[in-house]
């Protein structure tokens, strides 16, 4: 694609639940690693081996986990548990979590705090993968309601599909070719829709024409400068040569941000 330089190469179209793994026993988080893998839709971005590094962890990942999964019982430390509940006092936004745990916990203690399921160990394959279909639902539709219900539709002539409307990072024209590719942080989809029948759907939600072949995710992106356009996640950049073009761009990016 024209002016488009992607790093990170899209390997499939599949996308992975990034999570944060809070485990004091390393054969134990091994397991749920090698279980997590071969699940293929789970990213494991993390391992904290007490309340400690949990925190720490936590607080570099800012933005680039999804959810977490603790066990109760981390070490001399605060629980697994304990340190949860006290992230947002550090600046961490409460993530959705799985609690694996040989303990049995109280309704009360995992109650309207983010606990999403609690898995008892020993457990098998398949309960875990129940936990991260249980996540999974819940990480889709609270994206739902965060975008106010509105998806984006892609089509490729032979299917269609529905896309969160904040997951979408820009859609950009193939040019020569009667398509546009519709870029997410974990794929890439080919799309026949227009961007005449996308733009009065998507740019009053903070969408913007960046110019004939491109529409962007102003909410989505990171950075600017004269040289690229770095999207949250991504290392996807995209030129914009004209000073005029550069300054609207940098003005609408600017509103959405502060409003």
């Amino acid at each position: 694609m024209s002016g488009l330089d992607t790093q990170n190469g899209v390997d499939d179209m599949v996308k992975k639940i990034r999570v944060l793994i809070a485990e004091d026993n390393k054969q134990q988080s091994d397991i749920l690693i090698q279980h997590l893998n071969t699940m293929g839709n789970v990213e494991v971005k993390g391992v904290a081996r007490d309340s400690h590094e949990l925190l720490n962890h936590a607080i570099e990942l800012t933005g680039e986990i999804d959810a977490l999964i603790l066990d109760i019982e981390l070490g001399d430390g605060s629980s697994g548990l304990d340190t949860y509940i006290r992230l947002p006092y550090r600046g961490v936004d409460l993530l959705p979590a799985i609690l694996v745990t040989g303990a049995n916990p109280e309704a009360p203690d995992t109650y309207d705090v983010g606990i999403i399921d609690v898995v008892s160990k020993p457990y098998t394959f398949d309960r875990m993968v129940k936990a991260i279909t249980k996540l999974e639902q819940h990480l889709n539709y609270s994206q739902y309601i965060q975008d106010g219900g509105v998806m984006v539709p892609v089509y490729d002539s032979t299917s269609i599909i529905q896309l969160p409307l904040s997951e979408v990072f820009y859609i950009q024209a193939d040019k020569g070719n009667k398509r546009n590719f519709v870029k997410t942080r974990d794929s890439e989809y080919v799309s026949i829709i227009t961007l005449k029948v996308y733009d009065p759907f998507l740019l009053p939600h903070n969408f913007y024409r960046l110019n004939r072949h491109t529409i962007i995710n102003l909410k989505s992106v990171k950075d600017i400068n004269k040289e690229h356009i770095t999207f949250k996640g991504s290392d996807i950049k995209l030129d914009v040569q004209e000073e005029e073009t550069l300054k609207d761009l940098l003005a609408a990016w600017t509103h959405v941000q502060t409003g």
